[in-house]
């Protein structure tokens, strides 16, 4: 396993776990339109895609991606294993070289995420539907929801096979996993009122439609994170090989 292989399914697995919408409730994957949207469903579709996926969301993921999962990855490796064995703390170093430029490359790439989701959000809800799910999502319950989801979603086990299979691409059932522990984390943290009333907005058209809409959200953002952008990886691998050089230089093995 190349260094460069670890942090490309780690960059694919933060930039994919933007699919925040209720992943619970996700149903067969099918497409859902309505009339080709006018400027007013895009730009409510376009704003609805950075509430739940925004930023500050986006990069409190790859914190969690860099400070938790890539660290504890050892055991998914007999190589990772081995050098950190060997080293002790080497992963810490590999991720904190990692996480400047995983932030700005993903800074950089979350408005296109917004743009292809916003037009998916667009092209299948009505305004009226577009408008309902904006005032749930922003407001306290919604905004609950959201930071809950981002806490708790886990995609350990989804770096882990990436890893065991030797593939750096991320799939629609790895992130479906990771997303379904923080809807557990919805279901288990919030108090009976907030889950009554996630219920009722589900039974609602705009909660409707986000359910049904979800498959296809989650699949254009695995698409989107898998996408290999050539000079991030570059920078990746660089920065790794020399911080895996300098901590080894500074801790050789006992």
């Amino acid at each position: 396993m190349s260094r460069s292989r670890l942090a490309r399914i780690a960059l694919s697995a933060v930039l994919a776990a933007t699919a925040t919408p209720l992943a619970a409730h996700a149903q067969q994957a099918r497409v859902v339109t309505a009339a080709a949207p006018d400027a007013e469903r895009s730009a409510l579709g376009r704003k609805l895609a950075e509430v739940l996926n925004s930023e500050a969301l986006t990069l409190a993921q790859a914190d969690k991606m860099l400070d938790q999962t890539v660290p504890g990855l050892a055991a998914s490796n007999p190589e990772m294993a081995f050098m950190e064995r060997e080293h002790p703390g080497v992963l810490k170093a590999v991720a904190d070289a990692m996480r400047p430029i995983i932030v700005e490359g993903t800074r950089k790439k979350l408005p296109e995420l917004w743009k292809r989701l916003g037009a998916i959000f667009a092209g299948g809800m009505t305004a009226d539907e577009l408008h309902a799910a904006l005032v749930f999502y922003q407001s306290p319950l919604g905004a609950r929801i959201i930071k809950v989801m981002g806490e708790d979603s886990d995609f350990s086990q989804m770096l882990s096979e990436r890893l065991r299979n030797d593939q750096s691409d991320i799939t629609e059932q790895g992130l479906r996993t990771g997303l379904m522990k923080g809807a557990a984390g919805v279901i288990n943290r919030l108090p009976q009122a907030d889950i009554l009333a996630i219920a009722r907005f589900m039974r609602t058209p705009a909660g409707g439609k986000i359910r049904e809409l979800t498959p296809q959200i989650q699949a254009a953002a695995v698409a989107w994170g898998n996408e290999s952008d050539p000079a991030i990886d570059t920078q990746i691998e660089q920065a790794v090989t020399r911080a895996v050089g300098r901590f080894v230089k500074e801790h050789p093995a006992k």
